[in-house]
């Protein structure tokens, strides 16, 4: 049987064991924090029951506890997580990197999208790796894309399935992506027939290891018009509110 709580797991035999020899092996399935932390000191303790020792009364049932001592805990990596086999060691999924550009913010122009990111953890075949927030996008609905591996090398892109619904491009993984490992994809869009402020970009992934939205970080590298579907009118032309197709200024009125 098992039981416990607090971190704490209690056993108990529910038969003889006195004729088994070598090791015992014990598995079981839990469920993870949702915070980072170290792994802790696993320890075990527990008393021992040997026999039922009569006595003229009755019986008395005869312990004997044996002192706590530490596990020593499994090493090695696991998912991409440097020392991930040492026991409740838990860490957040991220992407390290997740950058994000265009090539043309003008209403109603080809424009190019493009997209970075790395993985803190492995993710997965059958993975899905969503970026979301491409307002005004107009993408067909399976979009074809351009890859580069983290060498710099143009190749086919490791997914099985590209799917664009509303303003979300959704990738399904056909090979795994390695913790650490970089990734570019680049897909031809157009842009909307009206201005619009820079909408937020996110990524996240949903599998056997799962990464919870997280915005593009490359303000600072890709500043102002670069970001992805940030659409301004062509001069001389505004869009008036609501977003309606850019038309142009009345006259006497500029707009740069």
């Amino acid at each position: 049987g098992g039981g416990g709580g607090g971190g704490e797991l209690v056993l108990t035999l529910n038969r003889d064991t006195r004729n088994f020899n070598g090791v015992q092996v014990v598995s079981f399935t839990l469920q993870n924090g949702p915070h980072a932390q170290q792994a802790p000191t696993v320890t075990a303790t527990g008393a021992l029951r040997p026999r039922v020792v009569p006595l003229d009364a009755g019986s008395e049932v005869s312990y004997a506890p044996f002192e706590p001592f530490h596990a020593s805990p499994a090493s090695g990596d696991a998912l991409g997580v440097a020392g991930g086999k040492a026991p409740m060691l838990v860490v957040v999924p991220s992407f390290s990197t997740w950058d994000v550009a265009q090539s043309a913010p003008l209403a109603s122009s080809p424009n190019t999208l493009t997209f970075t990111l790395s993985p803190s953890v492995d993710l997965v075949e059958g993975t899905a790796l969503t970026i979301s927030g491409l307002l005004g996008a107009s993408l067909p609905t399976f979009p074809p894309l351009s890859y580069v591996n983290g060498s710099g090398i143009a190749t086919a892109p490791p997914f099985s399935l590209t799917t664009f619904s509303g303003s979300n491009l959704v990738m399904t993984l056909s090979d795994p992506l390695p913790a650490g490992s970089t990734h570019t994809l680049s897909l031809q869009a157009s842009n909307p027939p009206y201005a619009q402020p820079q909408p937020p970009v996110e990524a996240s992934a949903t599998g056997f290891t799962s990464i919870l939205p997280q915005a593009a970080n490359n303000l600072s590298s890709h500043p102002g018009f670069y970001w992805p579907m940030w659409v301004l009118c062509p001069a001389g032309h505004y869009s008036p509110w609501p977003p309606q197709r850019c038309v142009p200024c009345p006259p006497g009125y500029f707009s740069g």
